[in-house]
């Protein structure tokens, strides 16, 4: 009878019964939903995200994409379909019980609580065909863990000395994405920033220098750390790969200041985008003797424009240089689209790296504003950067913008287009920077 006395009911935690056979993963998420306690209950967004998991799951292979959980969806659903013929659908009905809407007036019931069912359910308890100790992140397939299951073994057992340091590193974990780290993966990998001690690089030799970083290729032992979800939601790591990396030490970097932290905040941010078509930002070293922290990113085979004009000239078609210019425009306008400009724009910071799916070269912008940062060149009023591609207004004093990052664009165009550097034959010095 749908009176005070369901009411009371109600709030003494009845619940209505499910179906013979109802996954215990629907009835986990129906009983989240009937939570007593409003502030626990799922939002809007969370059950979109975890029905449309579900939907693909019974769709098409999850699993194969994301590697965890969509083949054991399936099966709980597809045995729960052998039951649906067992389940009657005639019922009695109470007279008294009302299906269109009325206003109701009821006093003194009792403070809403969860019976011991919906209790054994939130706690995760009651005997669930899959044992989901991870929340509702679990089921998200974008969403790889909360602070509550993150891998404890990736945000413990490590310092890199420096508190901001480490925080920062801590942040790329708790909100990791999904990536590839390779043409050769076939799943996605959870994507964060890690703290690698020094020894466990080999073979560590120097490739180039500028005027604020050194560059050495070296094997990382380890290789990038890779996690892949189980079926009930824990995280096992792979077994480690030796891969070759650029290891980017940064001169004078012992006692990081908040600007170049930011620096290197900006760099996460841009490999962080949805895209996947960036040089590849794995973690942070320390050299053991100088103290001076190390970026240790994605090696390009191929080298820098510079060197692969001075191989590849003669072979590059006009064809190859517009979908050149236009890749490098688009990360442009990436970087541009953080409002940050790159200060530094030049042939040596755009990478190339050979492509497996497309078997052509990719370039890459690198060194994203890390040499020379605005703070710093007001402050001492120097202009960082090589002379020939950097914009007039810019030789005479004033501010980096966006703009001058353009002009820079114009510069490697020249250059693209006779295969030789700006002004090759000239001294870099007070004339040119008058002259330009």
């Amino acid at each position: 009878k749908h009176d005070i006395n369901l009411a009371l009911e109600i709030c003494n935690g009845l619940r209505p019964e499910f179906g013979k056979g109802t996954p215990e993963i629907y009835k986990k998420l129906a009983h989240r939903c009937m939570n007593a306690n409003p502030n626990q209950r799922p939002t809007a967004t969370e059950l979109t995200k975890i029905l449309d998991y579900w939907h693909d799951s019974l769709h098409v292979k999850t699993y194969d994409k994301f590697g965890y959980k969509g083949e054991e969806i399936m099966t709980m659903f597809e045995k729960a379909d052998k039951e649906i013929p067992n389940i009657l659908t005639s019922y009695e009905t109470n007279p008294d019980a009302i299906y269109t809407s009325r206003v109701f007036t009821f006093n003194n019931l009792s403070k809403p609580i969860n019976s011991p069912v919906i209790t054994s359910y939130l706690n995760d308890e009651g005997g669930n065909e899959v044992n989901n100790k991870h929340r509702g992140c679990y089921y998200l397939p974008y969403t790889l863990w909360c602070k509550e299951c993150v891998p404890h073994c990736i945000i413990e057992g490590w310092t890199s000395g420096n508190h901001n340091i480490d925080e920062f590193i801590k942040d790329t974990i708790y909100n990791a994405k999904y990536t590839k780290y390779s043409d050769y993966d076939d799943y996605k990998y959870p994507l964060f920033l890690e703290w690698v001690p020094f020894d466990r690089f080999k073979d560590v030799k120097p490739i180039g220098e500028g005027g604020f970083a050194k560059v050495y290729s070296a094997i990382w032992i380890d290789g990038k750390t890779k996690y892949e979800r189980q079926y009930d939601g824990s995280w096992e790591k792979r077994e480690p790969e030796p891969i070759k990396v650029a290891l980017k030490k940064l001169n004078e970097s012992q006692n990081i200041s908040a600007e170049y932290l930011n620096e290197l905040k900006i760099h996460w941010k841009y490999n962080n985008r949805e895209a996947n078509d960036f040089l590849k930002f794995y973690g942070i070293t320390k050299d053991p003797e100088t103290n001076e922290l190390i970026m240790i990113i994605e090696f390009s085979e191929k080298g820098n424009l510079r060197n692969f004009l001075l191989n590849e000239f003669n072979n590059t078609l006009w064809k190859d240089k517009i979908l050149f210019l236009l890749k490098l425009s688009y990360d442009l306008y990436n970087l541009h689209k953080l409002g940050y400009c790159h200060k530094d724009f030049h042939s040596g910071n755009i990478l190339q790296i050979y492509n497996q799916e497309t078997e052509t070269n990719i370039s890459y912008i690198s060194d994203f504003g890390l040499s020379g940062s605005l703070s710093k060149q007001k402050s001492d009023g120097k202009i960082c950067g090589v002379l020939p591609y950097i914009a007039p207004e810019v030789l005479n004093g004033e501010p980096y913008t966006l703009s001058s990052d353009i002009y820079s664009f114009g510069i490697i165009m020249a250059e693209l287009s006779s295969g030789k550097p700006p002004f090759h034959k000239r001294k870099h010095g007070s004339i040119l920077a008058l002259e330009i």
